[in-house]
């Protein structure tokens, strides 16, 4: 813990997240993936044709051997992005940010190619891919999540470790990504 004090001089309790490492040097923040809502010039979904995929199997932690060739998604906005959000149980990662998971060696995820298209302009986008997240954890204890660069928590929610924070950053893979700090023990 830090000692800050406020404006009377009251020490002011904080906890300082900036060094954080485990006992071998390794950074251990954990981050909340997600798209950016805040710019309203990103792209997002409109509609899609999901061929009758059951999109709750993202959740399952298994392995997905019958894929629909043919899954589309329409979007809106004038920005690209490397993360959109497909739906309420999708989020597409574009070609870039699956690279960073190739070149990294980044276990426990597989990417399923669907078709992205501009709802105004029919312009098919670059790739864009669905993660289907394998890990899985039911806490963010740092037991559990020390060795995973990629999980679910609580079947749902997707977190990245610092390293593939770091990783996506450096090759700029973060186009309407937000990374949500989050508090483990």
């Amino acid at each position: 813990m830090a000692m800050n004090s406020l404006n009377g001089g009251i020490p002011l309790l904080t906890r300082d997240y900036s060094n954080m490492t485990n006992i071998n040097g390794q950074f251990n923040n954990v981050y909340l993936l997600g798209p950016d809502f805040t710019s309203k010039n990103n792209m997002y979904c409109v509609k899609s044709e999901i061929k009758g995929f059951d999109e709750y199997r993202f959740y399952k932690g298994e392995w997905i051997k019958d894929w629909p060739k043919d899954i589309i998604f329409y979007c809106e906005g004038k920005k690209e992005v490397d993360l959109l959000l497909g739906g309420l149980h999708w989020l597409l990662a574009s070609e870039r940010m699956r690279q960073v998971f190739i070149q990294n060696d980044v276990q426990g995820i597989q990417f399923l190619k669907t078709e992205v298209v501009h709802n105004n302009t029919g312009k098919v986008l670059d790739p864009y891919w669905a993660p289907n997240v394998i890990q899985a954890t039911e806490s963010l204890h740092w037991e559990n999540i020390q060795n995973l660069n990629i999980f679910r928590c609580h079947k749902t929610s997707i977190f990245v470790s610092e390293q593939l924070k770091r990783w996506l950053e450096k090759a700029g893979a973060i186009r309407g990504v937000v990374f949500t700090r989050m508090p483990h023990k």
